[in-house]
C-alpha cells in the first residue's frame, strides 16, 4: 500500500474537531511524557516513538480504526511515517500546529498526574488506599520490584485491567517512565478517574528507602 504523504494531513482546528465527531477516531499524542502529562486532548492516548514499546502497537491498538494526531511541532511527517510502519492503515490527520493550536482556542484539555519516587516510597508504606501497578514485563518484574506492587504488563494491560475497580488509586511506574505514561493514558480513556504516574520508574525508585521483592 502506497505511504499517506504528511503533507496531505495537516487539520485545521475546525477540521480537526469535525473528524472528532465523525467516527470514535483513535487520538494518539506521539510527544514525550513530560509534555502529554501537562496538557492533552482529552481521551489521547501517549504513544511516541520509543523502540522498547513500537512492538506493543498491535495489543494496545485497533490498527485499522481511524487515528487522530498530536505531534510536536516539526516531527508530523515522522510520525506518520512511523505509525504506518507500526501497521496503523488509516491515519486521517495531525493538528496543525500541535497541542498549543489546542489550548490557545481555550479548547478543554486534560492532565496527568505525576508523583516522584520519593512519594511513591511513602505511599507504599502507608498508603492503604493505593493500588501500585508495575506494567513492566513479567522478566522485569521478576528481577525485582515494590514489595507490594502488582504486575499487569504493558503487552497485557487491555485484558488483565478489568480485574482492577476503576475508582481505585492507581500508582503505575515501569522502568524509566514511558511506558507507564502510555498506560495511564490509556485507562484514564476507558474510565479510571484517579492515576498517578511515577516520574523516573523503577531506576528512580531503588534509590528511595522502599522495601524492594524479587520473584513473581
Amino acid at each position: 500500500m502506497a505511504k499517506q504523504k504528511s503533507n496531505t494531513l495537516s487539520l485545521t482546528l475546525t477540521v480537526f474537531k469535525e473528524q472528532l465527531q465523525k467516527s470514535n477516531p483513535t487520538i494518539i499524542d506521539t510527544r514525550l511524557p513530560d509534555f502529554f502529562e501537562l496538557g492533552h486532548i482529552p481521551n489521547s492516548i501517549n504513544f511516541g516513538f520509543n523502540q522498547s514499546v513500537s512492538s506493543f502497537a498491535k495489543n494496545l491498538f485497533n490498527l485499522s480504526n481511524d487515528v487522530l494526531l498530536i505531534c510536536k511541532l516539526g516531527e508530523e511527517e515522522t510520525s506518520v511515517q512511523q505509525l504506518q510502519n507500526l501497521g496503523f492503515s488509516n491515519i486521517i490527520g495531525y493538528l496543525e500546529g500541535g497541542i498549543n493550536t489546542w489550548l490557545n482556542a481555550g479548547e478543554k484539555y486534560d492532565m496527568v498526574i505525576s508523583i516522584s519516587a520519593e512519594e511513591l516510597a511513602l505511599d507504599s508504606k502507608h498508603n492503604a488506599r493505593a493500588s501500585i501497578i508495575d506494567i513492566r514485563e513479567a522478566d522485569e518484574f521478576s528481577n525485582g520490584h515494590v514489595w507490594n506492587a502488582e504486575n499487569f504488563p504493558l503487552s497485557k494491560i487491555i485484558t488483565h485491567y478489568p480485574k482492577i475497580e476503576k475508582n481505585t488509586e492507581l500508582l503505575i511506574y515501569c522502568d524509566k517512565g514511558f511506558r507507564s505514561m502510555i498506560v495511564a493514558s490509556l485507562l484514564k480513556v476507558i474510565g479510571f478517574t484517579n492515576i498517578k504516574n511515577v516520574w523516573g520508574g523503577y531506576e528512580q525508585i531503588i534509590k528511595e528507602t522502599v522495601e524492594i521483592k524479587k520473584g513473581s
